[in-house]
């Protein structure tokens, strides 16, 4: 891209100095612009289809936290950066039974709000502690299982549910110090 840039610079510094050889430039820049513009439809039609279907699957995903209002669901951020949808429309920040964690958004002072609202210090004992806290996770595109029992080596996470979505399944564990047989 760098190259292609200062190949116009050139041939713009070189064509202002003429008015034939500004026809010449008018006419390699043309030649050199319409097939780049022409190789992007292809990609934006594609993206534009993921993005659709990760519309649907976010929806799928929401819908199923929203069939359990009881149930506090940890969201692994890199499960769902597909979520940015927020910062281009209205949000409605009604209370939802879920959060997303990992990277920067873990110190968000939001997360110690929200789980102070459901009577848990932090993260960990929400985890250890919560009978209806659960840790989401879209193995494939997120942190795996062992990768989060690697972060709380001290926690045992067994999976309780998966949930399947037209393109993408979400492993749904509950993680626990110690599991006690029932």
């Amino acid at each position: 891209m760098a190259e292609f840039l200062c190949l116009c610079a050139i041939l713009f510094i070189t064509a202002i100095k003429s008015p034939k050889q500004t026809t010449v430039f008018a006419s390699i820049l043309i030649a050199m612009v319409i097939p780049v513009g022409l190789s992007t439809i292809p990609r934006a039609i594609s993206l534009y289809e993921y993005q659709k279907t990760i519309k649907k699957n976010q929806e799928g995903l929401f819908a199923y936290f929203r069939e359990h209002p009881d149930n506090l669901y940890l969201l692994d951020v890199y499960s769902a950066v597909y979520r940015t949808e927020y910062a281009i429309k209205d949000y409605d920040d009604s209370y939802e039974n879920y959060l997303t964690l990992g990277g920067w958004v873990s110190a968000h002072p939001i997360v110690d709000e929200k789980l102070a609202s459901h009577g848990f210090a932090n993260i960990k004992d929400a985890i250890t502690t919560g009978d209806n806290v659960y840790v989401v996770l879209h193995e494939s595109k997120g942190m795996t299982k062992e990768e989060l029992e690697a972060y709380y080596p001290e926690i045992s996470f067994l999976l309780q549910t998966t949930i399947s979505l037209p393109e993408d399944t979400f492993y749904v564990y509950q993680g626990k110090t110690e599991w006690v047989a029932s």
